[in-house]
């Protein structure tokens, strides 16, 4: 009988960082989406407990991407494998791109990046106030993703795609080989460009919906 192999597994500590963005009513959202509010429907001086009513739009925040916001008939957040949010990262640091993220570009990490691994992307866009000229990727930059087998990527930006874009890469080049896609991380990240550490990105499980924010957290690997 031939023998299973068994992949080694990898081995986190207990130090971990958040690279989430804090959802607030003042935050710096996508052109043209709702800002966050904070209601109360509850409190404790009328109903002797806080309830809190929450209006945002799906993609507020650090969110994962489902294929339903792009492809008509894809499927919602409920229905994306959360495996392709759980695993090792290599953080790129893509600041100096000047907005457009390509293939050549990453090029430069080849030797961090492995098969089956998570691309956290660095480009200096968080905290600041979204416009309309943040970074993104070009094609050829997806695909480098595709080619070297990629699971997810991750940005610091509000999207991955360019603002205006008429042709969504994600539908020519993600989509298709189902690579999940987190957007609006914090800058967190800069810290730990071109290491190689331990993602755990969770969306919220919301049944149909485009998107869903979601919690970021990066752990360190033991050696």
């Amino acid at each position: 009988m031939a023998k299973t192999r068994r992949q080694k597994a990898t081995e986190i500590s207990g130090t971990f960082t958040d690279i989430t963005q804090l959802i607030s009513p003042d935050m710096s959202v996508y052109p043209g989406e709702p800002q966050p509010k904070f209601e109360p429907l509850y409190t404790m001086e009328k109903d002797k407990v806080n309830v809190t009513k929450l209006t945002l739009g799906s993609h507020t925040g650090t969110h994962i991407d489902a294929p339903r916001h792009f492809l008509p008939g894809g499927d919602g957040i409920d229905r994306v494998p959360l495996c392709n949010f759980i695993g090792i990262a290599a953080i790129l640091d893509m600041s100096r791109t000047g907005g457009e993220i390509t293939g050549a570009d990453l090029d430069a990490y080849s030797a961090l990046v492995r098969p089956g691994d998570i691309l956290l992307l660095y480009t200096g866009a968080s905290g600041r106030q979204f416009g309309t000229d943040f970074s993104y990727l070009e094609p050829s930059a997806a695909q480098w993703a595709v080619d070297r087998g990629i699971k997810c990527i991750g940005i610091d930006s509000p999207s991955v795609e360019k603002y205006g874009s008429k042709k969504a890469l994600r539908t020519r080049n993600c989509c298709p080989y189902n690579i999940g896609i987190i957007e609006n991380l914090n800058s967190n990240l800069k810290e730990f460009a071109g290491r190689r550490m331990f993602l755990v990105c969770l969306p919220l499980f919301l049944e149909g919906v485009d998107a869903a924010p979601s919690r970021a957290i990066l752990f360190d690997m033991l050696q």
